[in-house]
């Protein structure tokens, strides 16, 4: 993309997450091709706090790595994100998966 018009989504993103208008920040983040911000915001607790929706763009991003069995950075600091939301809601089912999906299980 244009990279002028990159940067005027990412700074409207940046405002819609202000205005607490969080999956139109998260949608623009996604045009601007900032991609961990738009995961960061998906996962967050104090934003979507939709792991899936994270999850998905995390796997979108990066398809070569999926099929060779990697998981991506991306992917990686999702999980990461759900363990410590699983550890603080006290989920040990979640705790589980999680873990299971970093390969410490």
């Amino acid at each position: 993309t244009d990279p002028a018009a990159a940067s005027a989504f990412s700074k409207n993103a940046y405002r819609l997450l202000q205005l607490r208008r969080y999956f139109l920040a998260l949608a623009l983040f996604l045009l601007s091709g900032a991609l961990g911000d738009a995961v960061g915001v998906a996962a967050n607790r104090r934003y979507c706090n939709d792991p899936q929706l994270a999850l998905t763009i995390a796997r979108l991003n990066d398809p070569v790595t999926r099929e060779q069995g990697v998981v991506g950075e991306l992917e990686a600091d999702v999980w990461r994100t759900v363990q410590s939301t699983a550890e603080d809601a006290r989920d040990p089912w979640l705790q589980s998966l999680a873990l299971w999906h970093q390969g410490q299980l």
